[in-house]
């Protein structure tokens, strides 16, 4: 069998040329209408929707495939699965999220918590309630004096099967800091006693 080397490169070209010129389509099939927006929103693929190759616009639709099934994580989406195919100059991502994921524990470790955080056993969580609940700590023991507080670890333990999780924050909270005395220096034309005053900390009481 005989074929024309020179006439083959020449269409596999034209083809790379073609799909520069015209650019191409992205179409997202998700049935939650947030996730949707934000596939959208931090798609490679749709952002960089002007002249490209076969090849590289592959390699954008690989890359937000990755990108995506950690967006769907971040929704509560664990056992997602994000697909995409390439027609022409039309590129397809498909979303088979599966169910929402609830949570079955929250437990936290390294110190005791002043107040229990908003989160509902049972009910479907998500990786941004999680990391509200970790700002709603840090902020309770910032008030109470643990100025270094820091999340160490978060573990997260998802069951396929119950399609739930468990979560584990590691918190290393920190020495526990108060006020000293304070020291008023430059007011030549306020009397100390005026200033302390407005002063509304107590040496002694715990940073905040």
């Amino acid at each position: 069998m005989k074929f024309n080397l020179a006439s083959t490169l020449a269409c596999i070209l034209l083809s790379c040329t073609a799909l520069s010129a015209q650019g191409y389509s992205v179409t997202f099939e998700c049935d939650d209408k947030s996730l949707k927006k934000a596939l959208s929103q931090n798609s490679q693929t749709l952002q960089l929707k002007e002249k490209t190759t076969p090849s590289a616009l592959r390699r954008r639709a690989q890359n937000d495939q990755e990108r995506f099934e950690e967006l769907a994580h971040y929704y509560g989406y664990y056992s997602a699965n994000i697909s995409f195919s390439i027609h022409g100059s039309s590129v397809l991502f498909r979303c088979n999220l599966g169910p929402k994921y609830v949570l079955e524990s929250f437990t936290i470790e390294g110190i005791k918590p002043y107040s229990e955080p908003k989160l509902k056993i049972g009910q479907p969580i998500s990786t941004q309630q999680i990391v509200d609940a970790e700002n709603s700590l840090l902020w309770q023991l910032k008030k109470s004096g643990y100025a270094l507080a820091a999340i160490a670890k978060r573990e997260c333990i998802a069951n396929t099967e119950k399609h739930s999780l468990a979560v584990t924050l590691h918190v290393e909270p920190g020495p526990q800091l108060h006020f000293g005395p304070s020291t008023i220096v430059g007011a030549e034309t306020v009397l100390p006693e005026t200033i302390n005053k407005y002063i509304i900390w107590k040496e002694g009481s715990p940073y905040s």
